[in-house]
């Protein structure tokens, strides 16, 4: 992997951080009875960034990465996901190892 996509990859990773960062703040706030500030960047993430993001902390079977990502980005088709771990692993991003998926690192 050269240098250029492992920066790629490293941003992906930060970026998908931030996306639960700004969904655990919005949880929180609801609970604590505030409204939380709008995001900066309000989009919804994409269902790649949320598999990434469902997989930076490591291996992870698909349903799991489906609940995941229903978590992230909202109720998500399981079939939309499989088929973007598909195109993961079609990339290169994504490896599937037994029955669980991992980043390719």
């Amino acid at each position: 992997m050269s240098t250029l996509n492992k920066i790629r990859a490293e941003i992906a990773r930060h970026e998908a951080a931030l996306t639960e960062l700004r969904s655990a703040e919005e949880v929180v706030s609801r609970f604590e009875g505030g409204t939380a500030p709008p995001p900066e960047n309000s989009r919804r993430p994409t269902i790649t960034e949320a598999i990434m993001a469902a997989l930076k902390n490591g291996a992870k079977p698909a349903k799991d990465v489906l609940a995941s990502v229903n978590s992230i980005r909202g109720e998500t088709p399981a079939g939309s996901v499989y088929t973007a771990l598909q195109e993961l692993k079609k990339q290169g991003k994504v490896v599937l190892r037994g029955k669980e998926w991992r980043p390719k690192s």
